[in-house]
């Protein structure tokens, strides 16, 4: 959804409170593509703050069905992220401090809602996701999910290693 934020930045002080459906269907990266439980509508307030800038406060609430980083089994992540900017419209592609990546979802006079849960989602990606704390993975014998259960060959190492926890 692409919102038209001209109409804020004409007039100093105006506020802009609107919901958008977020329309993609599954989160695509270049490292994996996962696909969304359930996703709510972005809550978006945008405020101008005179000279061409405004606030942008956006509440996204989202669960991606992301594989355990151990199991591969698949685990409901809730995402809840919060994002408070301030946009400057000012800046130019050509200014020192500008950050191309930053102000991304905006052309023009226009906010890209997409572009911008986007970021945020790949912002606030998680490194791993396991199913549980204790997951034990996948056996390297048998490709299922791992047991507890020894190879009776390893039994002389484990007890090196037992006496050594012990010191």
């Amino acid at each position: 959804m692409v919102i038209d934020i001209s109409q804020i930045l004409s007039v100093k002080d105006k506020e802009m409170i609107l919901e958008a459906d977020i329309e993609m269907d599954r989160f695509k990266s270049r490292l994996d593509d996962y696909a969304f439980k359930e996703k709510n509508p972005v809550k978006l307030e945008l405020k101008n703050k005179g000279k061409k800038k405004f606030k942008l406060t956006a509440d996204i609430d989202v669960t991606l069905i992301i594989p355990c980083g151990r199991c591969l089994k698949d685990v409901e992540y809730p995402m809840h992220i919060k994002v408070d900017k301030t946009i400057d419209m000012n800046e130019s592609k050509n200014d020192e401090d500008y950050d191309a990546d930053d102000n991304s979802f905006i052309e023009e006079s226009n906010l890209d809602v997409e572009r911008l849960v986007y970021k945020e989602l790949l912002i606030n990606m998680p490194m791993k996701v396991l199913c549980s704390e204790d997951c034990q993975g996948i056996s390297n014998r048998c490709g299922s999910d791992d047991t507890t259960e020894l190879d009776p060959r390893m039994s002389k190492i484990k007890d090196i290693f037992n006496k050594f926890k012990e010191v």
